[in-house]
């Protein structure tokens, strides 16, 4: 807590959790530079994270970072006037409510779940392991060639409820971000003002379907 840690060649991720875990801090961590937090904000780095709490960039130490992208993986963690220096400095930032999309549509689809009270892929994947069974076996049939029992198991597997979210999530954030590039650019905006206008507009729309305004 309250420290970085730091190595140029770089961190095993798993390790640094595990050593966490058993240490409930990252002070001392091997192979590593320990540093005050503020300290490690300007390190050179392509990519920069806030993941933990709002607010942790602002005023006193947005002038620290050392990054060209700053991807807000946390509630509102860039303050107003951090937001403002960073575009002067041309700095791009992905804002939250683009990055942390995935945790929304997450919950919405256990919201679904909870609705409907049936597991996800249940009443197609039957059927969709059938018809791969059979592609396979017209493959063979035409090539002449057997399919090899582990390229089988991939194909003939239907899609378990995992692979049915992951898939929902991946291809609803491929579709959010093209959007909230489009309106950027279309706008001449960041892409903080870009979701923002994009979010309203909607939340307007169904207002509006819904006679809430006149």
């Amino acid at each position: 807590k309250n420290v970085a840690i730091h190595n140029p060649a770089g961190l095993n991720v798993e390790d640094v959790y595990k050593y966490f875990n058993d240490h409930k801090t990252l002070e001392g961590f091997p192979n590593a530079r320990t540093v005050e937090v503020n300290k490690g904000l300007g390190f050179p780095c392509d990519v920069f994270i806030p993941a933990a709490k709002e607010n942790s960039i602002n005023g006193n130490n947005v002038h620290l970072l050392n990054c060209k992208i700053l991807g807000e993986c946390a509630a509102l963690p860039t303050t107003p006037r951090a937001d403002g220096v960073l575009a002067d400095r041309g700095v791009f930032v992905v804002p939250d409510m683009c990055t942390t999309v995935a945790a929304d549509l997450i919950h919405y689809v256990e919201w679904l779940k909870g609705l409907s009270h049936i597991r996800f892929g249940r009443m197609e994947r039957r059927f969709e392991m059938t018809t791969k069974n059979r592609l396979l076996e017209v493959i063979e049939e035409n090539s002449g060639k057997e399919i090899s029992p582990h390229l089988r198991s991939l194909g003939s597997n239907g899609m378990t409820e995992r692979d049915l979210v992951q898939t929902m999530v991946v291809d609803s954030i491929h579709k959010i971000a093209s959007e909230v590039s489009r309106r950027a650019v279309l706008d001449n905006s960041n892409y903080r003002i870009a979701a923002t206008t994009i979010g309203l507009e909607k939340i307007l729309k169904v207002y509006a379907n819904n006679g809430i305004f006149p």
